[in-house]
């Protein structure tokens, strides 16, 4: 099987980097081989209002979201940068966006972190448990 579409989910932490780095080494012999590296911007769907009221906030979250996202590219190999596209995705449950976008798109693969950032003391956090469980697509579990 040819792996030609790596979806990465990352936030930053130790697995997502242990993901980018394996989706990177999976990719760098295919010289058409493309990785997305998405971050999840975690936010509330809100009213036009809502919005209006808690603009600086969500200017903030998305400010966050390209800093984790700039991090990830200065990870990469260099020789990679070509095949990497970042994009951000806003949702109030990063799993549920993961999947989301998985089925809009045609993936061959997704390398996502065992557990995120958000301190889960079990074996596969709750992002990664949902998506493994969720997609059509193999999942690589990156610890």
């Amino acid at each position: 099987m040819l792996i030609n579409n790596i979806l990465v989910p990352y936030d930053g932490s130790e697995c997502a980097n242990h993901a980018l780095e394996l989706a990177c080494d999976i990719a760098k012999p295919n010289p058409d081989a493309r990785i997305e590296v998405v971050t999840v911007v975690q936010a509330p769907h809100l009213s036009a209002k809502a919005e209006e009221e808690f603009a600086e906030v969500l200017r903030l979250m998305d400010e966050h979201g390209k800093e984790t996202l700039e991090k990830a590219m200065e990870a990469l190999d260099p020789d990679l940068n070509d095949q990497v596209q970042t994009f951000i995705l806003k949702g109030p449950k990063p799993g549920d966006e993961i999947i989301k976008l998985t089925k809009e798109r045609d993936y061959d693969l997704i390398v996502i972190g065992s557990r995120g950032l958000n301190g889960m003391k079990e074996y596969l956090g709750s992002v990664s448990h949902k998506v493994l469980n969720a997609v059509s697509v193999p999942v690589l579990v990156a610890r």
